[in-house]
């Protein structure tokens, strides 16, 4: 099936989504420390959360004349792109928090634009580029470096490192999935809801094989509050970034991890307190030189 996105997408629209879902990705790792920190676990806090914002969503596209459709195809769609674009990713990055910062975590997302590059290449969705390769490899230098300066000041925390850094491997396999099956005829609007709540689903499956009962939460308003915030930022934030995908397809879409990567970190370190990992500098340098050579479009 081919790619759904257009061709020639304008510039300011694909860049403006870009920042406002990189930007919520941002904030959306840090409210869930955050609601760790209020005694959540980690999957069914996500459980919760993501199972609100999918109903939530589901809302909006009825009363928009969008529902999503329930045929075995959509159905089938709804399953692997929850599996690949959030529910693992997210699981990893959730139970990871805990040990390595939501600022690593945040830093992580700068991983899966290079990642679904390479992917699209070798897929043939999009040409080879010289440029494009040198971005890829410098990206990768700057985010292995932090990744193994982590590890080595984290020895501790190796397996938690490793399930932050694979994180980003199911977000670009997830980034081509969509795209390369996108049921025709379907808007942005009602395949959001319903990739939401199959992720929702097999996040409470991965919880009670894990021995965390999804429906036993927290008791207080408080905890609840944090489901509510979170909730609304994901359905706001998985709303356009359907869109951005339809707009500008995967490649485009992989650009809103350098934001979320900038944003996240930011907000760790100067409101969570979180001290920067080391080397974060230079690798920052690194990947946006990358994001900047593997975003540029090829000559005409």
């Amino acid at each position: 099936m081919s790619s759904p996105h257009a061709p020639h997408a304008p510039m300011l629209p694909v860049i403006g989504c870009v920042v406002i879902v990189g930007s919520l990705l941002g904030v959306l790792t840090n409210t869930a420390k955050l609601a760790l920190h209020h005694g959540w676990q980690p999957l069914p806090f996500l459980f919760w959360s993501t199972l609100f914002g999918g109903l939530c969503l589901w809302g909006v596209a009825i009363a928009s004349r969008q529902p999503p459709a329930l045929g075995k195809r959509h159905l089938l769609y709804y399953a692997i792109a929850g599996i690949f674009s959030f529910a693992v990713p997210n699981g990893l990055s959730f139970l990871a928090i805990q040990h390595v910062g939501a600022s690593f975590i945040a830093f992580c997302l700068a991983f899966p634009p290079l990642l679904t590059y390479v992917l699209a290449v070798a897929m043939r969705l999009e040409p080879p580029a010289l440029l494009r390769t040198l971005g890829i490899i410098l990206g990768l230098t700057g985010a292995g470096g932090l990744a193994l300066s982590k590890g080595i000041a984290q020895q501790d925390a190796l397996l938690w490192v490793a399930m932050a850094v694979a994180s980003p491997v199911f977000i670009a396999i997830g980034n081509i999935y969509r795209s390369l099956h996108w049921p025709q005829g379907s808007s942005p609007l009602s395949l959001a809801p319903g990739m939401m709540v199959a992720a929702a689903l097999e996040v409470g499956l991965a919880s009670l094989l894990a021995g965390e009962n999804p429906v036993i939460s927290p008791v207080g308003v408080g905890a609840w509050g944090d489901i509510a915030i979170q909730s609304a930022i994901l359905a706001i934030t998985y709303a356009v970034f359907f869109y951005l995908q339809k707009l500008g397809g995967p490649v485009a879409l992989s650009q809103i991890g350098w934001v979320a990567a900038i944003v996240g970190s930011t907000i760790a370190v100067l409101v969570l307190g979180e001290v920067p990992p080391a080397g974060l500098g230079i690798a920052m340098v690194l990947i946006v030189l990358g994001i900047v050579l593997v975003s540029r479009r090829r000559a005409a």
